[in-house]
Parts: C-alpha cells; structure tokens; sequence
C-alpha cells in the first residue's frame, strides 16, 4: 500500500483535528466500524456511548448487548461532529470526510498487527477510496500489519438492501467470522450464540 493516498490511493491530504486519545483507542481494537457522523441528538459524540439507529442494527445481527459490543469491537464516527441537515436527510461534508480518513489511515500506518474496518455507507467508503460493492473486502499492506476494509451500506433508515433476509444474513456471517479471526470473540462462545438465536450459518 502506498501511504497517503486519496485516500488509499491517490494525492496526499493535509491532516485534519489532531487524533483524540479516545479515537485512537478505538481504532486499536482489532474490528472497528466508521459511522458517518454524530446524530443529531448526540452532535458532537464522535464515539457513541449509546445504541442509536445504526448501532442497533449492526448489535441485533450479532445478538450480543450494547456493552458486551463495545467492550470488544471499536466504533468511531468518521465526521467530528453533526453537519447538520440537508434536504430531507443529513448532510456530509465530503472533504472533511476526506481529510478525516487520512488522518485514520495514518494512525492505522505504523499500527502492528491486522485490523479490519467495517465502513458503514457508500459515502465512509468513497472517502476512504475503497471499492463499493458491498460486503467485498479491500486489503491494504501497512508498515506494521495490513488493513482490511469492508463496505457496508449504511445501516440506519430504511433500505432495500437490508430489508434482504439473505444480506443480513451474508453480512451478519462475515462479521461474525471477522470477529472470531480478530481473537476477540471465542470460537466456543459465538457456537452458543448461534444456537440460542438460531441463526443459519451462511459461508
């Protein structure tokens, strides 16, 4: 993998906020998922200390509560802050997001060891450079380890994709598998949670 990139791939950026200590926390967590932004209700909580729309999607598919959830597996909000609304959704402020990235994938750079990301929405992955197609795996070298992003659409609203039994199930099965590859949800432990819920094992 080149460093810099646009943001994988392409011309260097200038960094953005200095990276908070708790964001770099997160982002030492093996598995972590990049929101778009803070809600509206919460517009400056980059980190979520609670389960809102697209959090609660994501912890009912893997059938574990909030707290056990974020005790493993890190969760970081790509855009600093609300932006505010725009039409009948929120806005996104695509070069910020831009800028926002990099300073990730540059704290990601020296990181020792493998982390995967999932990237919940078209626009997290368009900013990170990153193929679109859903649930496909990007792959990058890091100067410590690699770096696999995984694209999710995004999971809070309605939506066509999710409203699919056999994606949620695909994607429910693959961060399943991510997770236990990760160490940071035993073999044992995830077996026993597929049969209390009864879930189908997809490959």
């Amino acid at each position: 993998m080149e460093r810099g990139g646009n943001v994988l791939s392409g011309t260097y950026l200038h960094r953005g906020e200095a990276m908070n200590r708790n964001v770099e926390v997160e982002l030492a967590k093996p598995v972590v998922f990049i929101g778009e932004a803070p809600s509206r209700q919460h517009p400056r909580q980059r980190i979520p200390q609670r389960p809102e729309r697209s959090s609660r999607r994501i912890i009912s598919m893997l059938g574990i509560p909030w707290w056990q959830f974020r005790g493993r597996f890190g969760w970081v909000n790509l855009l600093p802050r609300w932006p505010g609304k725009q039409g009948k959704g929120d806005a996104f402020n695509e070069e910020a997001a831009l800028i926002e990235a990099q300073t990730i994938v540059d704290h990601l750079w020296g990181k020792r060891g493998s982390t995967v990301l999932f990237l919940l929405g078209l626009r997290v992955a368009e900013a990170f450079g990153v193929s679109r197609a859903f649930l496909d795996g990007s792959v990058y070298r890091m100067a410590g380890g690699e770096a696999t992003y995984i694209t999710f659409p995004h999971p809070s609203g309605a939506s066509r994709w999710w409203n699919d039994k056999k994606n949620r199930e695909a994607a429910a099965a693959l961060m399943r598998r991510w997770m236990v590859e990760s160490g940071e949800w035993p073999a044992k432990e995830l077996e026993r949670t597929i049969e209390r819920h009864g879930w189908k094992r997809v490959a």
